[in-house]
């Protein structure tokens, strides 16, 4: 029981090195992508679905709680090379959509409606693989890796007798 500030400390130093490695990916490909070729394409789907979860937690002291998320789905169209592909992807690194809020969701739905005109970015080694945004914000990643850091130092900090 005497090691868990150590453990604790360790655990969140990895998840900010987690943190840290998505944050340099993203740097590496929001620079590289600028490069790539920007495709005219047209909205052929777009929909934002709520999900509902309830949470019973303990019904003698709390109500039980429900939480909405929204998945979205938007799905174009575009010609390269006088053949037409499809595509659903938001942005490069698929992993990025983990991090969209709800408003940021329906911002999107709101934006790629069906049947819009939109730009989208090509891959140049894969001309089936195209996405519609072609930078991500990484000040998310950042906030998140900082936390975490400070979090597990402090916890390790804590375990050595700083505190």
């Amino acid at each position: 029981m005497e090691k868990i500030g150590l453990i604790f400390g360790l655990l969140f130093i990895l998840l900010g090195l987690i943190f840290l490695t998505l944050t340099l990916i993203n740097l590496y490909f929001n620079d590289k992508i600028k490069d790539w070729q920007s495709l005219n394409a047209k909205v052929l789907k777009s929909s934002l679905t709520e999900k509902k979860e309830e949470f019973n937690i303990d019904t003698d002291i709390y109500s039980s709680s429900t939480r909405i998320t929204y998945e979205q789905k938007i799905e174009f169209e575009y010609d390269y090379d006088g053949e037409k592909y499809k595509s659903d992807k938001i942005y490069y690194l698929e992993f990025n959509e983990w991090f969209l809020t709800n408003n940021q969701k329906k911002e999107l739905s709101k934006n790629y409606y069906k049947d819009k005109r939109i730009n989208i970015y090509l891959n140049p080694k894969d001309k089936c693989k195209a996405f519609l945004i072609d930078e991500f914000p990484i000040n998310k990643l950042i906030i998140y890796m900082t936390i975490t850091f400070i979090a597990g130092l402090f916890f390790l900090l804590q375990e050595w007798n700083y505190f």
